[in-house]
């Protein structure tokens, strides 16, 4: 009878935990295709919160007890405790020092001139962005103009085999301004990130403490980024990685699969010098749960004349770990690692095959590019 009660009872808090996810994913705009699904919140910035293959774990890390919750009516949400981190990917504009230079809703902001306030425009996080068209696996989300940065995003995001995601933002000033689009997506503490890199001249980092728990490694042409099991919950470390990448993709390896991230490179040089095309934040906090990643793609800082367009793009593949890769990331074995990349490396050469280099693009320069 014991046995049975406690069948039961682990069956009615599991039913309720599924209950839970499904009332919470009501509060997304879902896209569908056979192999995929992605969730998004038009109500805080159409920021993507949820990506999946059709029914497994989400790939982002995006809390869903805070779908529900409207967000900060901007211009609420500037403030540090106005601030609430929904996760999953958004898109600011850059460089990071300006965020609060061209604006006068918040003058003490302004002040803060050669620093990195945060955080960063609320209406590019939390305003509200109209649907303009939805077949059901396509959707153009339309933003209005932010009296902080500028500019007024759109987003185009469709799903079939892989996801395809263009981002453009539109000067809505009657002078230039100078901008890049900056996409960030936040990952759990047990995400590790491949990014191709030449050697360690390719990566500069923000700090280089004495860290315990959150690891850097470079495996043959593989920066690669993990926060291992806590040795110890006494420190809690943050570090910050600005890659100059050999090509245009980063791989977020989650349980047994991989989200590769594939995007043009933008031309030699043309990044802002306080970022990275690339970059990644790690914090390990005081439990693993509240630890994570910031993964961070830059587009070229561009001069957008009044009315003028920036554009960004991107195509997201989710891929299984196969053969090899799979007993050696099982295993934890030392030279997993250098399998895994391997296995990305092959997927990312046939996945980039459909990204056609840009106009003015200068990838050839870039250090090792192939």
């Amino acid at each position: 009878m014991k046995v049975l009660c406690s069948i039961i009872i682990a069956a009615f808090f599991l039913g309720c935990g599924l209950s839970h996810d499904i009332t919470a994913e009501k509060k997304l705009l879902k896209l569908k295709s056979r192999s995929l699904e992605l969730g998004i919140l038009t109500n805080v910035g159409g920021r993507i919160a949820l990506l999946r293959e059709a029914g497994g774990p989400n790939m982002m890390d995006s809390d869903n007890t805070l779908w529900g919750i409207p967000p900060p009516v901007p211009p609420l949400g500037a403030l540090k405790k106005e601030y609430r981190e929904y996760g999953g990917t958004i898109v600011w504009t850059g460089p990071h020092s300006r965020w609060w230079q061209e604006q006068s809703i918040h003058p003490a902001k302004k002040r803060s001139k050669g620093k990195w306030p945060w955080p960063p425009d609320p209406y590019l996080s939390f305003d509200h962005f109209r649907i303009v068209t939805n077949d059901g696996s396509s959707v153009i989300l339309a933003g209005g103009v932010s009296p902080v940065s500028g500019v007024q995003l759109r987003k185009e995001i469709s799903v079939g085999q892989h996801v395809r995601l263009r981002t453009s933002a539109a000067n809505g000033r009657g002078t230039s301004l100078t901008r890049d689009l900056w996409t960030a997506t936040m990952l759990g503490a047990d995400a590790r990130i491949f990014v191709p890199v030449t050697d360690h001249k390719s990566v500069r980092f923000m700090t280089r403490s004495l860290r315990t728990n959150i690891v850097w490694d470079i495996v043959g042409d593989m920066l690669i980024a993990g926060i291992r099991p806590f040795r110890t919950n006494a420190f809690i470390e943050s570090d910050k990685a600005f890659i100059t990448p050999r090509e245009g993709y980063a791989a977020v390896c989650n349980g047994k699969r991989i989200w590769l991230i594939t995007f043009t490179l933008p031309p030699y040089g043309s990044v802002s010098p306080e970022h990275g095309a690339i970059e990644i934040s790690a914090e390990a906090k005081d439990t693993r749960a509240a630890s994570g990643f910031m993964l961070s793609r830059h587009s070229a800082l561009t001069d957008i004349p009044p009315g003028g367009v920036l554009s960004w793009e991107e195509e997201w593949h989710i891929l299984p770990y196969t053969g090899a890769a799979a007993d050696a990331e099982r295993h934890g074995l030392g030279e997993g690692k250098a399998v895994v990349g391997q296995q990305i490396r092959g997927n990312a050469a046939l996945a980039m095959r459909r990204l056609p280099m840009r106009e003015g693009g200068d990838h050839a320069r870039y250090p090792g590019a192939a």
